[in-house]
């Protein structure tokens, strides 16, 4: 068959279709393209989150976070409960119930009485009273007497006791009567045979110092075993029967 004159070539209709045939107006069947089933494959994610080399712990802001994803979080906490069981059975299982538990299982004693303090204070002698037991056929010195036997005779009689004590001499509190009425004496405790000896009288000039003593310490009583200060000492025992 002839060519025509004005007839196009074989080659260049070819290359005239294909450049009419751009890639993006080609249509693909979704079973041809693997390209997305490729970039989203198992594989490349599992490669991505452990290429990921993100910080545990970061601050900021005044605080700490911590970065755990939901199967560690889940580890964290299940272990934080059974550290905290162990201790709770752990402490129950070795304390001891009482003092002697506690010996047999090779610890220290449990000292119970620590607690009680009041029982471990020093406590202050008691006074101890004075001993009013005199012996018959023996002289006591009457040491002082009073000017009856209200409250405040009986308050001044103690005090004078509490002061012979402190000087060493016992003394005892008794009732005579004096006129038409009863007065509080203070009773010496130290007998004497005879009320004239050197012993007796030594004893009262004694007395009668510390009613000195007495006098200037209270404003009140002085002892004295004389009439007047001037007068011979006559000291006034009485017998005991």
């Amino acid at each position: 068959m002839a060519k025509k004159k004005n007839s196009p070539a074989l080659f260049e209709a070819i290359s005239k279709t294909r450049q009419m045939q751009k890639p993006e107006n080609m249509a693909v069947p979704k079973w041809m393209d693997q390209r997305g089933e490729a970039a989203e494959s198992p594989d490349d994610n599992l490669r991505a989150e452990q290429q990921y080399a993100g910080p545990v712990f970061s601050t900021g802001a005044g605080r700490l976070d911590l970065s755990l994803d939901a199967k560690a979080s889940l580890i964290a906490v299940l272990g934080l409960v059974v550290l905290l069981v162990a201790a709770f059975w752990l402490g129950r299982v070795t304390a001891p119930d009482s003092p002697g538990a506690a010996e047999a299982a090779g610890l220290p004693p449990v000292k119970t009485d620590v607690l009680d303090i009041a029982k471990k204070l020093p406590k202050s002698p008691a006074p101890k009273p004075a001993a009013s037991t005199r012996v018959s056929g023996k002289h006591y010195l009457v040491i002082e007497s009073l000017q009856g036997t209200s409250s405040t005779d009986l308050a001044d009689a103690e005090k004078i006791r509490s002061f012979l004590a402190t000087q060493g001499e016992q003394a005892d509190i008794g009732k005579i009567k004096a006129g038409s009425k009863m007065v509080y004496v203070i009773w010496s405790l130290r007998p004497m045979d005879k009320p004239a000896s050197a012993e007796a009288i030594a004893f009262a000039e004694k007395i009668e110092r510390m009613g000195k003593q007495y006098l200037a310490l209270y404003g009140k009583y002085k002892f004295q075993q004389r009439r007047s200060p001037s007068a011979k000492l006559e000291p006034y025992y009485v017998p005991h029967k």
